[in-house]
């Protein structure tokens, strides 16, 4: 299965459950509904006023953001560290998503293949495992037919409390394959689809001097695989039409 990588950390105290591990993404969030789950409505938050833009090109405003503290692993592999998290009042199937910033600061290594995280910890190397196939079953057993994203419980544990979200995943992924149909011209499959960008928008110069004398560099030799991937991408700009042969004489 090609499931996301979604695990369980402690934050702030609280056990958070349906944590999403996302590299491709270049902020930590936290979902405003699960902040004030953990009892930190009246938090002050620091302004951001950048926008999020989401999939598709969407935007929308953080409500501002918040230091908490996260704690990865098991003792004695245990690591915590202080993580700014975005904070976005909207409707999501997951309570946090851990970006780049939080997963460089952890110097976490992914594996997908593998559904675990590493990262280096004082007494050695720290792990954890993806918890995603064991939340399918409680969510499936525990929501309502009229149950949405909005529906939160908490649910006690040993740790101290846990934060959860409940959601129907497969109406995620049908959503989101229903989108791709509908937006499939919007997508470049292959250097030919890219049709430019208007001269009025954006034009890339080069920084030359025009009175500099012309100097013509030596050929450099290249080994038979760096000649090959060489020629290849060659070969890709000469179909699409996005440069062209010409012929120097010595």
């Amino acid at each position: 299965m090609n499931d996301p990588m979604v695990v369980k950390l402690d934050i702030a105290n609280f056990t958070v459950h349906k944590v999403m591990i996302d590299s491709g993404s270049s902020a930590d969030i936290i979902f405003k509904n699960v902040v004030d789950k953990m009892g930190l409505e009246n938090a002050r938050l620091e302004p951001v006023k950048t926008p999020l833009v989401g999939f598709g090109g969407s935007e929308m405003a953080s409500v501002g953001m918040i230091k908490l503290p996260v704690s990865m692993g098991e003792e004695p592999k245990r690591k915590t560290l202080m993580v700014k998290f975005l904070v976005v009042d909207t409707p999501f199937a997951y309570n946090v998503t851990l970006g780049r910033p939080g997963l460089n600061l952890f110097r976490a290594v992914i594996s997908t293949y593998h559904m675990k995280m590493k990262f280096p910890a004082e007494n050695g190397i720290g792990e954890v495992a993806s918890d995603h196939k064991k939340a399918r079953p409680y969510e499936v057993e525990h929501m309502k037919p009229s149950d949405d994203y909005k529906t939160m419980e908490l649910v006690p544990s040993e740790q101290g409390k846990t934060t959860r979200i409940g959601a129907n995943m497969e109406d995620v992924e049908m959503a989101m394959i229903e989108f791709l149909r509908k937006n499939v011209d919007r997508f470049a499959w292959s250097p030919s689809d890219f049709t430019g960008i208007n001269p009025e928008v954006i034009v890339h110069r080069l920084n030359v001097d025009p009175v500099a004398r012309p100097v013509q560099q030596k050929k450099r030799s290249f080994g038979n695989d760096k000649n090959e991937i060489i020629r290849q991408e060659v070969d890709k700009l000469l179909k699409v039409g996005n440069v062209s042969e010409v012929q120097y004489t010595d």
